[in-house]
């Protein structure tokens, strides 16, 4: 255990422990007392972007990872063969990040669903198995988000849904969905959490009922649910933070297996890619490249090993940590000045 990181009296952040790494460590520090629920804070995490960062991983504080993790999470991303894939799950237990679960390979898979009203809450993890690359997931997952970091500037988190926990996830993946991005299983465990009592959680925020129910509210009406504003107004003050234009919502729905429309919550744990509206090739302006509007990777497709990002959620003051660059020697004293996804690395899985 280390030193807790304070203000010295230049109002500048100290480096106690001697961290190696320390000045590539971005923080936005919130007082206790502002705290509003892990969405507001998540929503803020754009904050802390800057232009060069290429990779964004969104993850909990209650984290432990594999050695080697960044360089599993760029080869498990450049098998999506997606520019628009989100690697995304609920972790694996701690106790088994290093075991072959059922000596099959088991990884938690998100389909599954409950709602209330307009809240939807992810169930427990399925399980796929013996997997030989990222399978296709209908749900996302807060507690592990790995993308190329134009997700983070297209599609943040809503920083409007205060007092929210269950229902941000769905909420969240549908506006991802819908802009166009795709949400993969990894098929082996890489990073593990400590769940439940093992966090060693000491309390969680002041709850305002008021701020929940307006959040509550606006959820309804990003997901159109029965009952819900649909007024000009209404959508009109989700902002940038409504849906996107590359897949509908409905299609969301049938693709998911949970449609708050017709109350029917099967989940698709098997599912087909969808591919978007457009037909034509769009040019990704965050990065240069071209890429089909289905989203899928042309091949010989090279990626720049710019800047590597996690946004870390500290649930004890709801406050979160960025760190930029850590695998940037890595890649380059693998794949020299460019990280290029060409068919070895495609076809490459981890054992």
């Amino acid at each position: 255990r280390g030193k807790p990181i304070r203000l010295n009296s230049n109002g500048e952040f100290e480096n106690p422990n001697n961290c190696v790494e320390y000045d590539r460590v971005r923080m936005l520090r919130m007082d206790a007392s502002e705290a509003a629920g892990p969405v507001y804070a998540r929503g803020r995490q754009p904050e802390l972007l800057e232009d060069e960062d290429e990779f964004c991983m969104q993850i909990d504080a209650h984290t432990i990872f594999k050695k080697g993790w960044d360089v599993s999470m760029l080869e498990q991303w450049g098998a999506c063969r997606n520019e628009y894939a989100v690697l995304t799950t609920y972790p694996t237990n701690y106790k088994d990040l290093y075991k072959n679960s059922n000596n099959h390979w088991e990884m938690p898979h998100l389909c599954k669903a409950s709602a209330s009203g307009a809240l939807v809450r992810n169930a427990q993890a399925s399980a796929v198995a013996n997997l030989e690359q990222p399978v296709l997931a209908p749900l996302w997952a807060a507690g592990l988000s790995f993308s190329k970091c134009h997700a983070e500037r297209k599609v943040p988190n809503d920083v409007n849904l205060r007092q929210v926990f269950t229902g941000e996830e769905f909420a969240r993946g549908a506006r991802l969905w819908t802009h166009g991005y795709d949400f993969y299983t990894i098929t082996r465990p890489i990073i593990g959490v400590y769940y439940g009592g093992m966090k060693g959680g000491k309390g969680g925020w002041n709850h305002n009922t008021a701020e929940a129910r307006k959040s509550s509210e606006r959820i309804g009406t990003l997901l159109q649910t029965k009952g819900s504003d649909q007024s000009p107004e209404a959508i009109k003050d989700l902002g940038t933070f409504g849906l996107g234009n590359k897949r509908t919502l409905d299609q969301y729905y049938e693709f998911s297996g949970i449609n708050l429309k017709t109350g029917v919550l099967n989940g698709n744990c098997i599912c087909k890619y969808v591919p978007w509206e457009m037909k034509k090739e769009v040019e990704d302006v965050s990065e240069g490249s071209r890429i089909a509007a289905t989203g899928v990777v042309q091949d010989g497709m090279e990626i720049s090993h710019s800047n590597y990002v996690i946004f870390v959620l500290c649930f004890s003051m709801f406050g979160f940590c960025l760190c930029s660059g850590l695998c940037k020697r890595v890649l380059k004293k693998m794949f020299g000045k460019k990280f290029v996804l060409n068919k070895r690395l495609r076809e490459k899985t981890l054992v």
